[in-house]
């Protein structure tokens, strides 16, 4: 069979999980604030926040790693996060409503 070389139209990437049904039903009974805490804050705002801040550093030169003591470095650490962190939450927030649409609650 030949494979088909033609657009889609629908095809997205996909940056958001797909949850199973069952696995949605857990997810919900913790809660919308444990879910946004979970995958806007601990899984993207945090890790790559700090990571972003290292690299920021480190293209600026910096004297690693006796300039992670000073203001400087706490001050691009602390942007990042908040960067990090305000995206991850849209991004939260847009995969639980997409999962609570397509896994409406039955109560």
């Amino acid at each position: 069979m030949a494979q088909d070389d033609t657009p889609r139209r629908g095809r997205h990437l996909r940056v958001v999980r797909n949850y199973e049904a069952e696995e949605w039903a857990a997810i919900r009974a913790k809660g919308k604030r444990a879910f946004l805490l979970r995958n806007g804050l601990f899984l993207r705002g945090l890790p790559l926040g700090a990571l972003m801040s290292f690299v920021v550093m480190s293209v600026q030169e910096a004297a690693l790693p006796a300039d992670f003591a000073t203001w400087r470095f706490a001050s691009i650490l602390l942007f990042c996060v908040g960067i990090f962190t305000v995206s991850g939450s849209l991004a939260a927030r847009a995969s639980w409503s997409v999962h609570e649409r397509k896994f409406p609650s039955e109560t």
